[in-house]
């Protein structure tokens, strides 16, 4: 099922990074270090329980993204170097097949 979430949010994701209103919340953080997310929160993130969220600490502070989100960003700072028409995919396995031969 995650494999499944993850292909039909991946085009979600992308859609809608710049979507999410900006909002605040107030919690504690209870044992172990655990911080609650709000439901609302976490449905703007397109999270549930058990899902992994990676966390990135800089000078602004804390923040929390989802996996989609994540590869989301990371495809569109990519992106900006590649040319209409290119495929890195495909490039990176007929470098490897290269590598291959060579062995």
């Amino acid at each position: 099922m995650r494999h499944e979430k993850w292909q039909n949010g991946n085009a979600m994701a992308k859609a809608s990074i710049s979507a999410i209103t900006p909002r605040s919340a107030r919690t504690r953080i209870g044992a172990g270090g655990r911080i609650v997310i709000p439901r609302d929160m976490r449905t703007a993130l397109g999270v549930e329980e058990g899902d992994d969220v990676l966390l990135e600490l800089d000078q602004s502070g804390l923040h929390v993204r989802s996996v989609r989100q994540a590869v989301a960003l990371a495809q569109q700072a990519v992106a900006r170097y590649v040319k209409p028409g290119q495929s890195l995919s495909a490039e990176l396995i007929a470098e490897r097949r290269s590598e291959a031969e060579r062995e």
